[in-house]
């Protein structure tokens, strides 16, 4: 997949916990200067989509599309909680927020 293809395409990023729970953010893929970005419904911010992940961009399998919301593209990612006392300025944020139960 190249990354340069994506301008303008509906991207998911699929957030997976340790628990096997997972929830997908959708945006719209958009190119600024040499950042790539996932643009959100206003008033969220855009959402980077780091360099280190585009070799995990894939294309969104048919069956899969009404999971993603429609996305014709997605990137898995794990994501844990935080241990306490952790030095947080460690881990880049990306401004999403799992959802409330």
């Amino acid at each position: 997949m190249n990354p340069s293809d994506l301008e303008g395409k509906r991207i998911a990023l699929v957030l997976t916990n340790e628990r096997g729970e997972s929830v997908a953010f959708t945006g719209i893929a958009h190119w600024e200067g040499e950042q790539l970005y996932m643009l959100r419904n206003k008033p969220d911010p855009p959402v980077p989509i780091l360099e280190e992940w585009y070799r995990r961009i894939r294309a969104t399998p048919g069956n899969s599309k009404d999971a993603l919301l429609g996305a014709e593209y997605f990137v898995m990612l794990r994501v844990g909680d935080i241990a306490t006392g952790t030095d947080e300025s460690e881990f880049q944020k990306i401004g999403l927020r799992w959802p409330a139960p």
